[in-house]
């Protein structure tokens, strides 16, 4: 029974921390698409493809099995960015961008992800809950935003254009194809440090 409440409170520990890590530039490159994602559709079988595919992609990338360039996370971007464009926010599109920004994804890291990067490296199954509970925090943030902001504006009779999140996943995996990402990354972990600080 301890041993359950412990690991209860890890688990809601690593989710406040993801809720509050949202707010830091260096999880933007999750929480924006997020973001776009909820604006474009209230679809929950839509919402939990994007947010499985982060999850599931970070956890592959944190574990060491896959860890590709940041250029093949642009790619990933632009092909759902472009998917999205032409279909709308459905399955395919989102899961790819999700996966993208997850490889883009540079970590602030607090004590309850830190433990579970570390956990990762010599245990990736035990690591699972604890990046998944912190990630879907931080997805959490941006999917709401997304979704109020997308409720907002259907009550004004303007609801949004689903093209722009695609061309926001467009615009974040051009930066990663051109090789600006990574000094966008670095001037947005540095802010997170003087934040989090």
């Amino acid at each position: 029974v301890e041993r359950g409440r412990r690991h209860a409170a890890r688990m809601i520990s690593a989710f406040v921390e993801g809720v509050a890590q949202s707010l830091l530039p260096c999880s933007w490159i999750l929480v924006v698409p997020a973001v776009a994602v909820a604006l474009a559709t209230r679809h929950p079988g839509v919402l939990v493809a994007f947010s499985g595919a982060v999850v599931a992609t970070a956890w592959i990338a944190v574990a060491g099995w896959i860890v590709p360039p940041v250029w093949v996370a642009g790619i990933a971007l632009l092909v759902g960015g472009a998917l999205w464009w032409r279909l709308g926010a459905t399955y395919v599109p989102v899961v790819l961008v999700g996966a993208g920004a997850a490889w883009a994804w540079q970590p602030c890291v607090g004590p309850e992800l830190g433990e579970a990067l570390t956990t990762a490296q010599y245990d990736p199954w035990a690591a699972l809950g604890g990046l998944a509970t912190f990630l879907l925090g931080a997805l959490i943030v941006g999917l709401a935003v997304g979704l109020a902001g997308g409720a907002l504006l259907d009550r004004f009779g303007k609801g949004p254009s689903p093209k722009v999140g695609a061309g926001v996943a467009m615009a974040l995996g051009s930066t990663m194809v051109v090789g600006v990402y990574p000094t966008i990354a670095s001037t947005l972990a540095r802010w997170s440090t003087t934040l989090w600080a």
